[in-house]
């Protein structure tokens, strides 16, 4: 279960909203939670779907989020409009897609389900994120692929285009952010080939043919500090550095086109009271721009270790 710090960014619209999570990272994806609700006043949840991107590959979040930042979204965009228009379909096709799900094996409830993530030109928006399961059946290739007329779940988020930008910049931070600490930890990289349902089930035959790596090593503490528009990224090692960081990301917010800038000084002073007592949860800042936009500045803490010293025992055999 994703605690809060596991939440990097999110979206709320009139009767959905998406949250996205870094809490299936060492597995290679990126947990996006989307919900649908009645809208106010009550909002009483109406569906829910819990989907995952990869991290790499043509239709991984990375991709999805370098091409949104260097516009190559907002070309196709442009084009399946233009498409929409020549061709008079209806709606226009999607400029990204993410399909998969889980497999009636590693499915919880025995059922081989299909999911599909897209970001698709908005109707009352720029852009829409869009997510899509129903009964899947599994291919030959050992894909999933939507079962013949299954019944569908759709789930849709609008976004403008600033709050893609966001979304974009807080998934490629928050990924570097995740690479560093894993890094330090000596554990970099994700699961290969691990189902989120059931990665957390040792592979017993792979502790037998795997070496295992003891090491003994001194704790520290690091710091990690950004912004969800990707203006600045920084690691510390030290209190003080750690505020430091956090004083000139905000610095440098507020040199922006927006003159981003705090409301008042109540979330700095947690944020600082936090890192010099040594929380791991850590609150964010948020910042507000001239335009009634927001960013906000996000302090992730995480153990390291220093001066490794690494030795390898056959498995079976470490203490």
């Amino acid at each position: 279960m994703a605690n809060e710090r596991d939440f990097i960014w999110q979206q709320q619209g009139a009767s959905s909203f998406v949250k996205i999570k870094m809490d299936w990272a060492r597995f290679g994806k990126i947990h996006f939670s989307f919900v649908q609700h009645s809208g106010k006043p009550a909002c009483k949840q109406v569906a829910s779907i819990e989907a995952a991107l990869k991290v790499d590959g043509g239709d991984g979040a990375l991709y999805l989020a370098e091409a949104v930042k260097n516009n190559t979204m907002e070309r196709r965009r442009a084009k399946a409009l233009e498409d929409q228009k020549a061709s008079g379909a209806k709606y226009p096709a999607p400029m990204f897609t993410s399909m998969g799900g889980t497999t009636a094996q590693r499915s919880k409830t025995g059922q081989c389900v299909f999911r599909q993530v897209s970001l698709v030109p908005g109707m009352k928006t720029d852009y829409a994120l869009q997510v899509v399961e129903a009964d899947g059946e599994q291919t030959a290739t050992g894909g999933i692929s939507m079962k013949k007329g299954a019944q569908v779940t759709r789930i849709t988020v609008g976004l403008k285009r600033e709050e893609l930008l966001s979304m974009a910049s807080a998934i490629l931070m928050a990924w570097q952010a995740y690479m560093i600490a894993s890094s330090a930890y000596g554990t970099l990289g994700a699961k290969p080939y691990a189902d989120v349902q059931d990665a957390d089930e040792p592979d017993v035959s792979a502790n037998r043919q795997m070496p295992v790596k003891v090491v003994t090593t001194t704790a520290s503490t690091a710091w990690v500090i950004y912004d969800s528009l990707g203006e600045t990224f920084e690691v510390a090692v030290s209190h003080d550095a750690a505020i430091l960081c956090v004083q000139e990301s905000i610095t440098v917010l507020r040199k922006t086109g927006q003159c981003y800038s705090r409301k008042d000084n109540a979330e700095y002073n947690a944020v600082k009271t936090a890192i010099q007592t040594d929380c791991d949860e850590l609150p964010s800042i948020t910042l507000y721009g001239k335009d009634n936009t927001t960013c906000e500045v996000i302090v992730v803490k995480r153990t390291i270790r220093k001066s490794p010293q690494e030795t390898q025992f056959p498995s079976g055999q470490a203490s």
